[in-house]
């Protein structure tokens, strides 16, 4: 079970979006999340992000390894343990404008963006092995405001349309629909009307911050309503986090050794 729940919060730590759309059917959730990027700082050469259960260096082990621009965004991100290799390409503007997955150095899919004047998401074109053969488009249409508010993911032989059915004061509901179904899904999400975007699921907060060096964070109702979720982060000098201890305990107690639940360590390359 603990294994299990590591799992999950390497996904919720490190998962972006953008960079991994082409598996997300919630196109118009994905674009209306909160920004949840760093913001790192400092010229960035290259992180190595290890993972482990405990603080043992044995089991600790190398999660992912990654390369960036002058412009701090990442060219190059290889997944030792899927054996996975992403390439990505960036317009003038700093915009996200291609992205090429390899396995084993064998190339797996390509997908190419395109955005409007105001620079916003209208088309997502994903290519198979040949770069030729087109195995899915996203579609996605706004209001006057700059609004996503309806989506069509096309693949070969299905097509699943999304549009926005409600704004609440606190919520936002988006219905989506398979063409060969008949009946669609509600989804309904909280919804912050000031920043107009999904807020997470995990909202946190910052208990203490010391000399710039150590922040602890602490998520409630995580993995159930009497316990929290801790997250302790070491910094380096320049400003970027090095560690991050995560823990999971009864609401009230101290964190002890046993209840670790993941470390995450970044060795960070300046240039």
């Amino acid at each position: 079970m603990k294994q299990a729940f590591s799992l999950i919060l390497i996904c919720l730590f490190f998962f972006n979006p953008l960079m991994e759309a082409q598996h997300s059917p919630k196109v118009l959730r994905r674009l209306l999340l909160c920004e949840n990027e760093e913001n790192l700082k400092g010229q960035i050469h290259s992180i190595t992000t290890k993972h482990g259960m405990s603080f043992k260096e044995r089991k600790i082990k190398e999660l992912d390894y990654s390369t960036y621009n002058a412009q701090n965004q990442v060219i190059k991100r290889v997944h030792p343990r899927t054996k996975m290799q992403y390439y990505y390409g960036y317009s003038p503007e700093g915009l996200l404008n291609n992205l090429s997955r390899y396995r084993e150095d064998v190339l797996f899919d390509s997908i190419l963006y395109v955005y409007n004047d105001e620079g916003a998401l209208t088309h997502e074109l994903t290519y198979g092995k040949d770069r030729h053969t087109l195995k899915q488009t996203i579609e996605v249409y706004y209001d006057s405001t700059g609004m996503p508010i309806r989506a069509a993911t096309r693949k070969v032989n299905s097509v699943v349309l999304e549009r926005v059915l409600e704004v609440g004061d606190d919520f936002i509901k988006i219905f989506s629909v398979l063409d060969t179904k008949m009946r669609g899904d509600t989804s309904r999400y909280l919804f912050d009307p000031i920043k107009r975007c999904i807020k997470p699921k995990l909202e946190k907060r910052v208990v203490n911050s010391i000399n710039g060096k150590t922040r602890i964070e602490i998520i409630e109702g995580v993995p159930d309503e009497r316990s929290v979720l801790i997250r302790k982060y070491e910094y380096d000098e320049v400003g970027n986090w090095t560690s991050v201890e995560i823990y999971n305990v009864k609401e009230g107690k101290e964190p002890k050794p046993k209840d670790l639940l993941s470390i995450f360590v970044r060795e960070i390359k300046y240039r």
